[in-house]
């Protein structure tokens, strides 16, 4: 009871200190505050309990208050990364956790390069735990360190290929895919890229992608079967496969941003408009077929609503998180669009989780993000039979393709992160320099590292914001839309368009939607 008490205590604390970590402005008392309460709850903690620290997660939540980072790899040095009894006494999985929350406590206290530190010790003496790497992988990427992305991704790649020689298993040609690749919707559009490069560069070989659904989250098991039943070499391990299950887990790519193409590792968003273009996706010749109980169990949804099967609608899912992160945008920006649409006589479907802003009523908009049950068939149904989509830069901006349905990607960020297809529009944030006091030209956000860290807000370097697309821009790019798929045709660059695509390819970017025409014009001067 004592013990469950504590637990709660130091939960709050923990949230507290990390909601100071995270605020614009540090006040010292309130610092030593939060240092003098985590150092008194670890006397009391340890006075209680009279255990391990390697056994008592709740030991490292209160390491993990100190305010000293000095304090704080001293005492991880000795707890765990140097302490052989914690590997024999901890169980693997035990060792992933610790490790997950000791990347999300560097991420939310951007102690990225303290991070980064910790984790090149833990991958040393434990590289077994994948989460280590990942962990040491994903800080180096959010700062957008690409070097040390890549030497770290080629050490574990080296580790992995020793081991699969021990194990009689094929890493060359084969792809082991587990948990990391199916609990994100964004994550199983990845999935895709990689059965597609399987099938350009194998030419024939009997090369296959295992996933293991073993304890496994899915994020949209509808989708995950159309990928499966799209992609013959796709095989399911399921959890009474003890051997395959181990394998596939064991050899996961713990870093979803790096993927192989002519016998190379690269950087996911840089490579994408290959196998888009080659593919046909960036043409939205569809490749997913969505399954008839989808499209049975949409239409009645819909139904119930007074829609009928000559009504067609818009899906939207705007990402606005608490987290911090520079991709979040706000819902009503968007309604001046929403409100467009069903002027035009379409429908609204906006998607998203239980803890979205709501909607206001509007007649022919469905807010399915405050439906307390949702359903995978009905998230499929929306992204997939859409007329066109409105998406920020979150995973489910990159479904709709997969189907062959456009796309307006609005307040994308970063700027290379782009769904690539030649029929999609999208309007960027723009990028605000405190130290200019002015808005970086386009020119300067392509060399800037900003333009590919997907949360650049991670530093302690706070030159650097984001401007969310006004309402106004939202509603043209809308228009614009609507206006190509009426006509159905394709409508010339307009200089300023073209300027804009000169700009990116001249910094190594490929960018296939077009930019907004009304935004671009807007903005001439950042292309001048």
């Amino acid at each position: 009871m004592l013990g469950n008490s504590m637990n709660s205590l130091v939960t709050q604390v923990k949230r507290h200190y990390w909601e100071y970590c995270c605020s614009p402005k540090k006040n010292g008392i309130t610092g030593l505050s939060f240092s003098a309460i985590s150092r008194i709850l670890v006397m009391l903690n340890k006075a209680i309990f009279l255990k391990s620290a390697l056994r008592n997660k709740i030991n490292l939540y209160l390491v993990l208050l100190e305010i000293n980072d000095n304090i704080i790899y001293e005492s991880l040095k000795r707890n765990y990364t140097k302490s052989t009894k914690y590997l024999s006494l901890s169980t693997l999985i035990e060792r992933e956790v610790i490790s997950n929350i000791l990347f999300h406590y560097f991420m939310r206290a951007k102690k990225t390069e303290f991070g980064i530190k910790v984790f090149e010790e833990f991958t040393a003496t434990d590289p077994d735990n994948k989460m280590n790497w990942r962990g040491m992988l994903d800080l180096a990427y959010y700062i957008n360190d690409e070097k040390r992305v890549s030497k770290y991704y080629k050490q574990y790649i080296d580790f992995k290929k020793k081991q699969a020689i021990s194990d009689a298993i094929d890493i060359e040609n084969n792809i082991y895919l587990s948990e990391y690749f199916t609990c994100s919707i964004g994550h199983l559009s990845i999935i895709v890229n990689y059965a597609l490069i399987m099938q350009m560069e194998n030419n024939g070989n009997s090369g296959s992608i295992f996933i293991s659904l073993a304890n496994a989250k899915i994020a949209n098991q509808s989708i995950l079967d159309s990928i499966k039943n799209t992609f013959k070499n796709i095989q399911y391990v399921n959890e009474e496969d003890i051997k395959q299950t181990y394998y596939t887990k064991k050899y996961e790519n713990p870093f979803a941003y790096k993927i192989k193409l002519n016998n190379q590792w690269c950087n996911w968003y840089e490579v994408r408009h290959l196998v888009y273009k080659k593919s046909g996706l960036a043409n939205l010749n569809g490749l997913l077929k969505i399954p008839d109980k989808c499209k049975d169990d949409g239409l009645r949804f819909m139904q119930s609503f007074g829609f009928s099967k000559e009504d067609w609608f818009v899906s939207m899912h705007i990402r606005e998180r608490n987290d911090g992160s520079f991709r979040n945008s706000k819902i009503n920006n968007y309604i001046e669009a929403i409100c467009e649409i069903t002027r035009k006589g379409g429908w609204v479907v906006r998607i998203g989780g239980n803890d979205s802003i709501p909607l206001p009523r509007m007649k022919n908009v469905i807010d399915y993000s405050q439906f307390s049950e949702q359903s995978h068939f009905l998230d499929t149904y929306f992204l997939a039979e859409c007329f066109f989509s409105i998406q920020t830069t979150s995973g489910p901006a990159n479904i709709p393709v997969l189907y062959g349905k456009p796309t307006i990607q609005a307040d994308c960020f970063p700027i290379r992160h782009t769904v690539q297809c030649y029929k999609d529009i999208f309007i960027p944030k723009l990028i605000y320099s405190k130290k200019l006091k002015r808005i970086l030209n386009f020119s300067e956000v392509f060399r800037s590292a900003i333009s590919s860290s997907e949360i650049s807000n991670m530093t302690d370097d706070d030159d650097l914001s984001v401007v969310n697309n006004s309402s106004v821009e939202i509603l043209e790019a809308c228009k614009e839309m609507l206006t190509a798929l009426e006509s159905n045709t394709d409508e010339s660059l307009s200089p300023s368009q073209i300027r804009f695509n000169d700009i990116s390819r001249a910094n190594n970017v490929t960018i296939f939607p077009k930019i907004s025409k009304y935004f671009i014009e807007s903005h001439k001067h950042l292309i001048e």
